[in-house]
């Protein structure tokens, strides 16, 4: 890992605050920009977080829920619930893995004040870039990774709600009587 002091404090202080967070709630916009593209597709919703990598994200015909094991991605038009494991893939979104992990196997810089730039070294991660934005209490605003196909995968954050206390059952799905559940446990 290489880092600058100024890098250095800022990440340790999203870290710090990010370890410090129990739970959060926030409106959030994912876009998504392909290589070749010139405008991103986007997508909002409702995302939920619990110690340790628990999440629930629910768009209108949506909802991607993990439990910290599993992982339900219930599509509700299509009538099904793909059911996968949780897993070390690069591009899967998780939070703690952006703040508390990858840094240990980048070059991490500050580009602004409140701008981390993480650089993989070595292809392990399999991506060109991750950013953080954060607020000036160094909560999470923003998250944006390049993959090496050059796709740009952004997920910035609305008002973020850390005193709200949020229940283990947000974060558990049992399928509706009548979809298809597909296993890949």
């Amino acid at each position: 890992m290489v880092i600058d002091s100024q890098s250095q404090s800022l990440l340790k202080n999203i870290q710090n605050k990010f370890d410090s967070v129990q739970t959060l709630k926030s409106e959030f916009v994912q876009e998504v920009k392909l290589a070749g593209q010139s405008k991103p597709t986007s997508i909002s919703g409702t995302f939920f977080y619990k110690k340790k990598n628990h999440y629930r994200i629910e768009l209108n015909s949506r909802h991607i829920i993990s439990d910290g094991e599993s992982v339900w991605n219930y599509d509700k038009g299509m009538g099904k619930v793909i059911i996968t494991p949780v897993d070390d893939d690069p591009l899967s979104f998780s939070l703690y893995r952006y703040i508390m992990q990858y840094p240990n196997y980048c070059s991490v810089e500050s580009e602004l004040k409140n701008e981390l730039k993480l650089e993989p070294n070595s292809d392990e991660l399999e991506l060109e870039y991750i950013k953080i934005w954060c607020d000036n209490n160094f909560i999470i605003k923003k998250v944006e990774v390049m993959d090496y196909s050059k796709n740009i995968y952004s997920f910035t954050f609305g008002s973020v709600d850390i005193e709200k206390q949020i229940s283990d059952s947000v974060f558990l799905f049992s399928p509706p009587k009548g979809i298809k559940v597909i296993d890949l446990r």
